[in-house]
């Protein structure tokens, strides 16, 4: 199968096609999956993890701290290269997860984590709160449906405000603004580094 991908690019390369460099970064990997499996790397391994990004790097760091050989394999150069590239840097508080799914349960339960794991990675995290804008009565039904879902998810300090307080939060919003749901366990973090 190696020989078989590297004749491909090969190929590619001799035609003056341009690389196509997804399909040539996972023949790449391939190509280095195979290399260890040979050497027989993998069969001293207990777990392979694929991926390098937030996901993946945490995944490692958990299962460090038990004895095991753990390989982390990247396709891209760098790590947080891939999906972990386009994250915003937003910790969610987690009101517009459905309280119903494994997703919105691991939001609520990771969220309150952040301020020991940002300190024991010496990774900068801020709790700066996250708003929710409305401008109308429609905007503000919407803004209760998800107070209410965060309260069912379990998340007891949202707060929808109006008036100064929307401004004093926020002073640069739209003036047109009328109301916000006020989050302040949302936060933000750099992906790059917390990776």
């Amino acid at each position: 199968m190696v020989e078989i991908l590297e004749r491909t690019i090969l190929l590619t390369e001799k035609k003056g096609l341009p690389p196509i460099s997804n399909f040539s970064q996972i023949c790449r990997l391939v190509k280095w999956f195979f290399y260890l499996i040979k050497k027989g790397i993998f069969m001293k391994a207990d777990v392979v993890i694929i991926g390098g990004g937030v996901i993946g790097a945490s995944i490692a760091r958990e299962l460090s701290r038990y004895s095991l050989n753990i390989i982390l394999i990247e396709k891209e150069d760098d790590v947080a290269m891939g999906t972990s590239k386009g994250n915003s840097g937003i910790i969610h508080a987690g009101y517009n997860a459905d309280f119903k799914t494994l997703k919105g349960q691991l939001n609520i339960k990771s969220n309150p984590g952040f301020d020991k794991l940002c300190r024991d990675l010496k990774v900068r995290f801020k709790r700066i709160g996250s708003l929710v804008v409305g401008f109308n009565e429609q905007d503000l039904k919407r803004l209760r449906e998800l107070k209410e879902n965060g309260e069912k998810n379990g998340i007891n300090n949202l707060e929808i405000i109006r008036g100064p307080k929307l401004f004093k939060l926020e002073p640069n919003l739209n003036p047109q603004a009328k109301y916000a749901l006020y989050a302040p366990s949302a936060g933000i973090i750099s992906p790059y580094k917390f990776t």
